[in-house]
């Protein structure tokens, strides 16, 4: 007896972000073009959400596909979510990242397996990658009490981001390496971002100045993280170019999490837990 239904998943990733029209073609084959109008039960046989997350981590659901082209349009989407359901048993969902090094999409589908086959060919011919160069964050400090920060946020990062590699200079450069050559060769020049930690000390050091400026230079995010200093007080591109985050504040630390995540391509690293909490508010 023929298989009545099928279920099918696919990871891939792709060089370059999609166009909107390209995007929009996924869309009608995930979900046909008579889903545009977004109409849910009881108005339609079927259920079509579509919604967005910004860089701080704040989900958009949308009411139009005219609301998330403007979105996508002005880069604001960190992460696109598409599903559907129709009563005859037909489900599919898409969740694609477009920022980071390599944008990347999973699909999820159930239902009859030419429909299925069909629209994962869609899907792969879009993403024709699976396997993934590993991403990588730079986390730069100066000083003791940055250092130990430093430290620290290497294993929050490391847990909420397991794909990510995570250059700490204390423990990234082997013995015997050239340091200097390590951190720009191994660390800058690989790095989709670099989350600067700043305490008073740091802001001011050279190297920190550095590693950031380079990094605006070669057009990167820098995140920096405030410790026990203003942005006021920190001068360079550092607070004219880039907007940081205070140490002291959970919910915008858990949106820095969310930004970092986005930009290597990992769409929910979830929030700080308690014990990570309380181990960096101790520093």
């Amino acid at each position: 007896m023929a298989e009545t239904t099928k279920t099918g998943s696919y990871l891939g990733y792709r060089e370059e972000p999609l166009s909107w029209d390209e995007l929009l073609e996924i869309f009608d084959t995930m979900f046909d073009e008579e889903a545009r109008d977004l109409r849910t039960w009881p108005q339609a046989m079927r259920n079509t959400h579509v919604s967005w997350t910004d860089g701080e981590g704040i989900n958009h659901e949308v009411e139009s596909l005219d609301e998330l082209s403007e979105a996508y349009a002005r880069g604001l989407t960190a992460v696109v979510r598409m599903s559907d359901s129709i009563t005859s048993g037909y489900r599919g969902a898409f969740l694609y990242v477009p920022g980071g090094p390599q944008p990347g999409a999973r699909v999820d589908l159930h239902g009859a397996p030419n429909d299925v086959d069909r629209r994962l060919e869609v899907i792969q011919r879009y993403f024709p990658r699976q396997e993934v160069e590993e991403p990588l964050l730079f986390l730069s400090w100066s000083g003791k009490r940055s250092r130990k920060i430093a430290r620290c946020l290497q294993g929050v990062l490391q847990t909420h981001l397991p794909s990510v590699k995570v250059f700490f200079s204390e423990t990234s450069i082997d013995p015997g390496d050239d340091p200097d050559r390590a951190m720009l060769e191994d660390g800058l020049l690989r790095a989709v971002a670099v989350i600067a930690v700043l305490t008073k000390e740091a802001a001011s050091r050279p190297w920190v100045i550095w590693e950031t400026a380079a990094t605006w230079a070669r057009e990167r995010v820098v995140i920096p993280i405030f410790v026990g200093v203003k942005p006021s007080e920190v001068g360079g591109p550092l607070t004219a170019k880039f907007e940081g985050v205070a140490f002291r504040n959970r919910d915008r630390m858990d949106q820095m999490l969310v930004r970092a995540g986005a930009l290597c391509g990992v769409a929910d690293p979830g929030p700080i837990t308690d014990d990570e909490w309380r181990s960096l508010k101790k520093l």
